[in-house]
């Protein structure tokens, strides 16, 4: 799908790209055939795909890999466009209020996000028990460092980096210019292929507070944010939490009793 295809199509549809929803159409059809043919993506899984908007992932996917996924649209216009395509399942809602553990067959999650919700759907996924199993994901470039970073890396690493990095194998597909879209943002993208891990944590919320908590006063010593009996290494207490890895945060949620 071409820019003049997508200006055709909005037009017809009586509507525009939606700064507030973070609408950017992706026109670049090499760009869309990278993403669908990652060599590492399940196509026996359920597929479920977030914003669709005009749907140059949608339509690769059913033309190309035979697979008609499930769409997530918040914006009326487009859900009801989908809704009148044959044989699409449509949910008109936002991807955050989705009921994903509603999700009970093996199911790859795939989108040009949103930039807005990026971040905040990967603390959802990490909370909520389902059955996605792989994610492709477009995120801005700047949150693509984030997700991957090290400790080493203090600019980038946190949070995220952390939760992601313990619930999901995380590899980079593809980077993607401002170019390849419509309206251009002014932001380079990324692509990034996640498949699950084993369940990191007994209790995902009391963890995610636990890393709010710490990250809110990352420039001063974990022990500052601790309450409670601590029963592991008392030297972990001393660092910033940005010095440690995703590993050893798991270790001290786990030892604080």
């Amino acid at each position: 799908m071409n820019r003049q295809e997508v200006i055709a199509l909005l037009d017809s549809l009586g509507s525009k790209p939606l700064k507030s929803l973070g609408q950017n159409f992706l026109i670049d059809d090499q760009v869309v055939k990278r993403i669908c043919d990652y060599k590492k993506i399940n196509y026996k899984n359920d597929f479920i795909e977030i914003g669709p908007g005009l749907g140059s992932l949608t339509h690769y996917l059913k033309n190309e890999k035979k697979v008609q996924p499930k769409l997530i649209e918040l914006d009326r216009s487009f859900a009801n466009y989908w809704t009148e395509q044959n044989g699409y399942e449509v949910h008109n809602i936002d991807a955050l209020k989705f009921d994903w553990a509603s999700v009970k067959n093996p199911t790859t999650v795939i989108s040009n996000l949103p930039y807005q919700i990026s971040s905040r759907l990967l603390v959802e996924f990490f909370v909520i028990e389902n059955a996605v199993e792989e994610m492709v994901f477009m995120f801005q470039k700047e949150v693509g460092f984030r997700l991957n970073a090290t400790p080493e890396d203090k600019k980038n690493y946190g949070l995220i980096s952390v939760l992601a990095q313990l619930k999901w194998n995380i590899e980079t597909v593809c980077d993607v210019s401002n170019a390849s879209f419509f309206p251009r943002p002014e932001i380079e993208s990324r692509v990034l292929y996640f498949s699950v891990k084993k369940n990191p944590v007994d209790k995902p919320k009391e963890f995610v507070n636990h890393l709010k908590k710490l990250f809110s006063a990352r420039r001063k010593k974990i022990k500052s944010s601790i309450k409670g009996e601590f029963k592991g290494d008392l030297s972990v207490l001393e660092k910033r939490p940005d010095a440690l890895t995703p590993e050893e945060h798991l270790d001290l949620f786990k030892s604080i009793l």
